[in-house]
């Protein structure tokens, strides 16, 4: 049941110092211009207002962690958007904003109840899942499948450590060539050609956003067992 806009206002006013919050440890993070600030605030006070939004009832008592997501996905969408990032705190937004999605899909999949009624060891698996999801989003955001790394030699590495590497490339790009088709666009789009979900959906017809988030999250979970099998 929607709440109402009186209790949807009052949920706003309740976490708006999340957005303050939220900014002020990504601009210290990432040693960010000023500037930035503002359209750090405004992206999160957006992305509050549509989580206050959709929430209803029943997942009034998680709002404040559904909440925290949402804004901090917002902030890293600017922090995308912009050309002042090294490419290695590139890649560790990018990295970041997967778990954001990861994180937000598992919430609306998992209802107060069912969290309340898990015994410890289902939490423990839950959190392993979710860290080797994790992982696995940080070692394709640092891979460089993208032609342009790819093209530049890494000197610092010696001829062995080169090997290894190139191998390892050689074996992911194997695996990611196993995933079902719109699974294998999914991160090749967001991880190798830098597009953020709501792009990926927008340019690919019957997606959207939410369908984009659930076959990532699915492509992550094949990946990364199939990584173990492997080894890799």
């Amino acid at each position: 049941m929607r709440m109402r806009k009186k209790d949807r206002d009052s949920l706003i006013s309740q976490y708006e110092s999340l957005i303050n919050v939220s900014a002020r440890v990504l601009m210290k993070r990432y040693s960010l211009a000023g500037s930035v600030y503002d359209d750090l605030c405004s992206a999160g006070y957006l992305a509050l207002v549509e989580a206050a939004q959709n929430s209803n009832e029943q997942t009034q008592n998680t709002f404040r962690a559904y909440a925290a997501i949402r804004i901090r996905g917002a902030m890293i969408d600017v922090l995308r958007s912009t050309t002042v990032l090294s490419r290695r705190s590139h890649q560790f937004i990018k990295a970041m904003h997967a778990m954001q999605y990861l994180r937000e899909e598992d919430m609306l999949e998992t209802n107060v109840l069912q969290v309340t009624n898990q015994s410890p060891r289902e939490r423990l698996a839950k959190v392993l899942d979710m860290a080797g999801k994790g992982a696995l989003a940080f070692q394709l955001s640092a891979s460089e499948l993208a032609d342009e790394i790819e093209q530049v030699p890494d000197r610092s590495l010696l001829p062995d450590e080169t090997l290894i590497r190139n191998n390892k490339r050689a074996a992911l790009e194997r695996l990611i060539n196993t995933l079902p088709e719109k699974e294998q666009l999914i991160i090749r789009e967001y991880y190798f050609n830098d597009k953020p979900f709501v792009a990926i959906a927008r340019e690919n017809q019957g997606m959207n956003k939410s369908w984009v988030s659930k076959l990532h999250s699915r492509a992550l979970e094949r990946l990364r067992d199939q990584i173990h099998e492997v080894h890799l």
